[in-house]
């Protein structure tokens, strides 16, 4: 990214023709120059207004205004400065109460956002509001990060998101993308994979029956459709299947059972059993998608006082486990970073509204819990 020039050093081309017109091999003194330039740019007006950026503000009660001018980090590192008209009194706000703050143009200090060298994510707000915006990955920053509209007309294109108020960020991309493009799975073989995946998800429970059962389809079809046929309808497939003698209750229960699981079995599960790719190359590719790192459980010290935030019986249920706080938040391991609602009961159990997830492997993730909380007191 290139960093934005400020002011006074945009204009510095300019100011040099108009002076060369107007004082042709002339000796002048530089205080003349300065009085030059400020005569030419008032403080007064927008361009030379440095630090101030007109803004919109989108509140964490989902309510909206629109300022004159902000100035992000002052007076505190989480705080920003607005006007809500131009010479108005100056009023402080911490970053907290915003779930997104809309910038005319980015603020002097910091680079610009460029699309071309930034990736799509999409950001949901605890406001409910969801945003797509382009956003560079090389940002460091302790409070939140910077992101550029995708929608090119939009008046207030460059945007802030507080980290503390976010509740799920992730990039436009399919994980399939992200295996393929970093070598972890060859082009070819995916998409083989994810058609029999996709033609799994389709089987029916007659289908499923059948296999369980080592029973031909077309032998399970055709009883289904006898019933069928004499227009009765409030029995069930297993119940159907049961009745005919072809199977028994506990295969039924066993084929819904297997149902069930390819109901919520994801693509990344289905290609690590089918031993097309490591658990851990998973993990490293979902960690890319959800903008979060991975970390080994083996290796990270866990914080007492991070640790307690959230109640034993909670942890075990959610499969997650506190471990320290980072920039003001609990940083806490999970396995899954696709749940926007757990994020919401540990914030609630710990009061604790900034929680930032890593994933863990889910083996470490146990492991860790199994000795932490199963441990006799």
């Amino acid at each position: 990214m290139n960093k934005k020039k400020p002011v006074r050093e945009r204009y510095t081309g300019e100011i040099d023709y108009l002076y060369d017109a107007l004082f042709p091999e002339t000796n002048i003194e530089v205080t003349k120059i300065d009085n030059f330039y400020d005569e030419l740019f008032p403080e007064s007006s927008a361009s030379s207004a440095v630090g101030w950026v007109p803004a919109t503000l989108e509140f964490v009660d989902g309510n909206r205004q629109k300022v004159a001018g902000v100035r992000l980090f002052q007076p505190a590192a989480d705080y920003f400065t607005l006007r809500s008209e131009v010479g108005a009194e100056e009023k402080p706000l911490p970053l907290i109460r915003l779930c997104c703050l809309r910038m005319a143009a980015m603020p002097d200090d910091f680079p610009d956002v460029e699309p071309v060298s930034s990736q799509i994510e999409v950001i949901e707000t605890v406001d409910g509001r969801s945003h797509q915006a382009y956003v560079p990955a090389d940002q460091n920053l302790e409070t939140g990060f910077f992101g550029c509209s995708v929608q090119e007309a939009a008046p207030d294109r460059y945007l802030f998101f507080p980290h503390c108020n976010i509740k799920l960020r992730y990039l436009r991309r399919y994980i399939g993308e992200i295996l393929v493009e970093k070598g972890m799975i060859d082009n070819l073989i995916f998409h083989r994979a994810l058609d029999e995946f996709q033609q799994l998800k389709k089987q029916k429970l007659g289908q499923i029956i059948a296999k369980q059962a080592n029973i031909l389809n077309s032998v399970v079809e055709r009883e289904i459709q006898k019933i069928y046929r004499q227009n009765i309808t409030r029995f069930k497939v297993g119940e159907i299947l049961v009745a005919t003698g072809l199977v028994s209750e506990e295969q039924v229960k066993a084929a819904m059972a297997v149902q069930e699981k390819i109901k919520k079995q994801r693509i990344g599960t289905f290609l690590i059993e089918k031993g097309m790719l490591r658990e851990e190359d998973f993990f490293v590719a979902l960690a890319e998608k959800f903008r979060t790192s991975l970390v080994d459980l083996r290796q990270v010290g866990i914080s007492r006082k991070a640790f307690n935030c959230v109640p034993r019986e909670v942890a075990l249920e959610l499969q997650i486990l506190p471990l320290n706080f980072k920039n003001s938040g609990l940083v806490v391991a999970t396995m899954d970073p696709d749940v926007p609602s757990v994020r919401e009961v540990i914030a609630r159990h710990a009061g604790q509204q900034n929680i930032q997830f890593v994933l863990a492997l889910p083996a470490h993730l146990k492991a860790a819990m199994k000795k932490l909380y199963m441990q006799p007191a």
